[in-house]
């Protein structure tokens, strides 16, 4: 049998919390599940939450050192100039 500690256990927030965790609206939020340009998330029956360490996870992603650098693509987005995926 698996033995549990609290690194494996969720650390779930509302949307309401990650929205201000963020710096974006609840609207924004709710934008981003539906194209899947946020971070992940759970959702059980008719109940969203966030866990916080996946946020954490998915603004690093968002770290840049510089203007020029590209902008990571999010999910469903397509490099500029090309339709459609990989070939």
């Amino acid at each position: 049998m698996p033995i549990e500690n609290d690194t494996n256990k969720l650390q779930l927030i509302p949307p309401q919390r990650a929205a201000e965790r963020l710096g974006v609206s609840t609207s924004t939020l709710a934008k981003w599940r539906l194209t899947g340009a946020g971070p992940s998330y759970l959702k059980v029956g008719a109940k969203i939450a966030y866990d916080s360490r996946l946020i954490d996870e998915w603004l690093a992603t968002r770290i840049r050192r510089s203007t020029s650098e590209r902008k990571p693509l999010m999910r469903g987005e397509h490099a500029p100039g090309r339709k459609g995926g990989a070939r």
